[in-house]
């Protein structure tokens, strides 16, 4: 789970640092055709009235639902055991939420709301739904009644 969490962080910070350079080169940043798209693909979901949840970025977002997920996964792993258990029920919780909203942010995607369609802001919705798998499997496995 902790490898999964590496994995959208990594992603999210790719769209911010696409993010801060305009989508220069497209969604990919390699595409010399394109130079500078905010009106097509990850920069139009990135900039689309549904960009933002009370007022941040969800690219923000994103690095704060990874970042505390891996401080999470840390803490499951390394931490004292009732620490490490309260770490993995707190897990659950968290990536049920992240679910939910990375559900609706598909749906955005998917059917063209959000103005394009952005493969690196779909990856991390499709590793959270990932992150929320392991975690109940893990879950119902555990002898730890949570």
């Amino acid at each position: 789970m902790l490898a999964l969490s590496v994995f959208g962080l990594a992603d999210v910070v790719y769209l911010g640092v696409q993010e801060v350079r305009g989508f220069e080169g497209g969604c990919s940043g390699f595409d010399p055709n394109v130079i500078a798209a905010p009106t097509s693909g990850c920069g139009a979901a990135l900039t689309s009235a549904y960009s933002t949840f009370l007022g941040i970025s969800n690219v923000t977002l994103g690095y704060v639902f990874w970042g505390v997920l891996i401080a999470l996964g840390l803490a499951a792993l390394f931490a004292a055991p009732r620490v490490a258990a309260l770490a993995r029920r707190a897990r659950l919780a968290f990536v049920g939420v992240g679910a939910v909203y990375a559900a609706y942010l598909t749906f955005l995607l998917v059917s063209g709301r959000s103005g394009g369609f952005c493969p690196f802001c779909f990856a991390s919705h499709v590793l959270t739904f990932l992150l929320l798998a392991v975690a109940v499997y893990a879950a119902s496995r555990s002898s730890d009644p949570t």
